[in-house]
């Protein structure tokens, strides 16, 4: 994929953005929890209204962080890996310059390689979206690189009235190491401009945003004497399939989405009350010179989230409580295709002539989030304690006219997290303990066993994943982060070194899923 004349603009300003972000003279942050502490004392930064930058207290903090992720297991969906290794790094950073403009940049690289999983030709598989294009081949590494770039300004035009944007660009390539191979290339980017006003007894915001996301698909072949089948799904292990030497797909997603913030004291509490909506409208077209979409559909769907967010402090403890509701639809409709020949050349070309509703999702979630911090001092964290619930319906209909075919489930997830400080001159070792139970409430799946609907289904596909996510869940992991300021790196005011372990088995004890990760960081 071609990146065009706008996207390149996009980017240099984007770049430009972000480098100003990350220059400039440093002040002291001398801990691991400098950003998770910016982030504890400004709820605005729990919201997608970057214009909320102007109340960090920090005039700056700056990270980064490299490491590997490895993760191994046999509980895993369908068309994931059991073998995973991610090589990251990431860089962050919050300014304040001339008392007015505050500044955010990111950047991220991923080196991944997933092996194991099958039925996936889609760059993230799971982002959603039942059409999903695949091949059956199995065992095969699916290798992935990315790169997130993102900076934000927020500005304080007056006492009254703060102004913001921010600018996220994600590009990725893939490809599979096995004929069929898929080979992906995607790019999404995103704008968000928002708008503060503050009052004496409140703070009201808006924000509003645009992201633009493409995926090129490209089955080849290598080896001539192979004829490959590629499978098209359509939700619930239905498909449509294609054989020949090689396969084009192209999709294309428009997201429009915005928020509503509300900020004022209740009781002499500080909440911030905030309201989303998304609307994103996904199309796909198969083939290069003809184009046609019968094998795939448009996806659309739109979301709607209440977010409630509750910061208390008292003296050297904080408290913060957080409450999330979501309710989420997505269509799926799909079309009926005849194809015509045109001109004189007999041009073939696919004209539709009906486009039917034929999959739906509801989904219906809501968190409760709580975090307690006891403090040493301003900048040094104690105890840091979270704990979580969540609870989660989701609802799914295929409409095989004249066959109706459902499934759903209703999960609750509890989670817990303890993280002990330690500080020894200039030594901070910090331990981290985490763990997690979800338990399925119910489950209901609603296929047929009729051979003429079944021949153009994988059931097993589709019973996979509705398996893994009704499985009961039991996760415990732990932490070891060693940070100080002995090593001589130039305006670190912090290295660091940590190693991490988690675990995740069903409770029945039959499947299981454990990933290690280290990492190498410094504060600045």
């Amino acid at each position: 994929m071609q990146i065009d004349l706008k996207e390149k603009l996009f980017l240099i300003l984007l770049f430009a953005m972000v480098h100003h972000c990350f220059a400039g003279d440093t002040l002291h942050v001398n801990t691991f929890n400098a950003i998770r502490l910016l982030k504890s004392d400004n709820a605005w930064l729990d919201t997608e209204n970057i214009a909320g930058l102007v109340f960090n207290k920090s005039e700056k903090v700056v990270s980064f962080e490299t490491g590997l992720d490895r993760g191994n297991g046999d509980f895993h969906l369908i068309r994931v890996g059991n073998k995973y290794n991610d090589f990251s790094f990431l860089t962050e950073s919050y300014q304040l310059r001339k008392n007015r403009l505050y500044l955010y940049g990111k950047f991220g690289y991923h080196y991944v390689d997933d092996t194991g999983g099958r039925w996936n030709g889609a760059y993230d598989p799971y982002s959603g979206n039942p059409y999903i294009l695949g091949d059956s081949v199995s065992g095969v590494t699916y290798h992935k690189e990315n790169y997130n770039l993102a900076g934000g300004v927020g500005y304080k035009l007056s006492d009254k009235i703060s102004l913001g944007c921010s600018a996220d660009y994600y590009g990725g390539v893939a490809a599979k190491q096995k004929d069929p191979r898929p080979q992906n290339v995607y790019v999404k980017f995103t704008v968000n401009p928002a708008l503060i006003l503050s009052a004496e007894n409140f703070k009201l915001g808006v924000d509003l945003g645009y992201s633009n996301r493409k995926e090129e698909i490209e089955y080849d072949v290598f080896r001539s004497n192979f004829s490959p089948t590629f499978f098209t799904f359509k939700g619930f292990g239905f498909y449509t399939m294609d054989i020949g030497t090689g396969f084009y797909r192209f999709q294309m997603a428009n997201r429009f989405f915005g928020g509503l913030q509300y900020e004022r004291n209740l009781l002499n509490i500080p909440t911030l009350t905030e309201l989303r909506f998304d609307f994103n409208l996904e199309r796909i077209e198969d083939g290069t010179s003809v184009i046609r979409k019968l094998d795939g559909g448009d996806w659309k769907t739109y979301n709607l989230i209440l977010n409630e967010h509750i910061n208390m402090r008292y003296g050297l403890n904080n408290h913060r409580i957080k409450g999330i509701f979501s309710f989420f639809n997505g269509d799926g409709n799909e079309f009926t295709q005849n194809i015509v020949y045109e001109g004189t050349w007999n041009v073939p070309k696919y004209v539709t002539i009906a486009e039917n509703l034929k999959f739906n999702r509801q989904t219906l979630s809501g968190t409760i989030y709580y975090n307690y911090q006891k403090m040493t001092d301003a900048y040094r964290i104690n105890w840091d304690a979270e704990a979580s619930v969540n609870y989660i319906r989701n609802g799914e209909s295929y409409y095989y006219i004249p066959e109706v075919f459902t499934s759903g489930f209703t999960n609750v997830t509890g989670n817990l997290s303890v993280q002990k400080n330690q500080y020894f001159g200039k030594i901070h070792l910090a331990f981290t303990l985490n763990s997690g139970y979800t338990a399925n409430l119910s489950n209901d799946l609603q296929l047929s066993t009729l051979p003429e609907i079944t021949k153009k289904q994988r059931k097993y596909i589709y019973q996979q994943e509705f398996d893994y996510d009704t499985s009961g869940l039991f996760k415990a992991g732990g932490e070891i982060k060693l940070g100080g300021s002995l090593l001589k790196v130039k305006n670190a005011g912090q290295t660091y070194l940590s190693f991490r372990y988690d675990h995740a088995s069903q409770t029945n004890g039959i499947q299981n899923f454990s990933m290690i990760s280290t990492k190498l960081g410094f504060i600045f």
